[in-house]
């Protein structure tokens, strides 16, 4: 049975990080032409070369999200192609055109599943897994990749995590169920109303007059209580 790469283009930097955040995924690295190469238990479910391509971009688009969402000044691969090693020891490459688009679409097949007496695995391999089959999760991660994050993907998410940790009865309950991320000790009452008010005092533009009554949530604290709400709900929604 062959052995299939993806080749990265991308910092060595960058790859550091992925090998420290994805140690028990069962990735394999190597290099190739010059060029860092992942190996994923993925891959050996694919059939054919199409199969690999499809898997291998899924999971580099997946790891690029959550490493963009927990690390500083990462940047991220690009996909550059693959690399079929066959057990005569003959390598065949598949070169791909620079910056050929990929992202994130839920295919199953990449995803990083836990098991009892396994290691624990990170926060990043728990939300590569979210990603191949949650859809809300995906396009909230997507949405807090941006660079600077704004104050609309921030209030996204705060919405999202209010509906989404809910156990009210009703889609309209659940919307509006702020006291259930406090219950849960994820926030607290003045952080609940300061970036509520705050992140509406941003998005529609600054008002000619300061909000009454209510403090305004500077920007690297609500970044900071976002992101730690984000994690909160891969948390609970992929248990390590």
């Amino acid at each position: 049975m062959p052995t299939w790469y993806v080749l990265l283009d991308g910092p060595s930097s960058d790859l550091v990080h992925v090998k420290q955040r994805f140690a028990v995924s069962g990735f394999a690295f190597d290099q190739i032409d010059g060029k860092d190469t992942l190996s994923a238990p993925a891959f050996e479910q694919c059939s054919d070369q199409n199969d690999v391509i499809d898997a291998g971009m899924e999971l580099l688009a997946s790891i690029n999200v959550a490493l963009r969402i927990s690390v500083f000044g990462y940047t991220g691969f690009d996909f550059h192609g693959i690399v079929e090693k066959r057990s005569d020891g003959s390598i065949h490459r598949i070169m791909l055109a620079r910056g050929a688009a990929f992202g994130v679409s839920g295919v199953a097949t990449v995803g990083i599943g836990g098991s009892i007496g396994k290691p624990v695995r990170s926060k990043e391999e728990r939300l590569v897994s979210l990603l191949a089959k949650n859809s809300d999760i995906t396009d909230l991660a997507v949405a807090m990749t941006a660079r600077p994050l704004t104050w609309g993907a921030m209030n996204t998410t705060y919405e999202s995590a209010k509906g989404l940790m809910s156990t009210k009865a009703s889609d309209e309950a659940k919307r509006a169920d702020y006291q259930g991320l406090i219950d849960r000790g994820w926030i607290t009452q003045d952080q609940s109303n300061s970036f509520y008010k705050s992140a509406a005092y941003h998005r529609h533009g600054y008002p000619k007059i300061e909000m009454k009554g209510v403090r305004l949530m500077e920007y690297h604290e609500a970044t900071n209580l976002i992101k730690n709400l984000f994690w909160q709900m891969v948390d609970v929604m992929e248990p390590t």
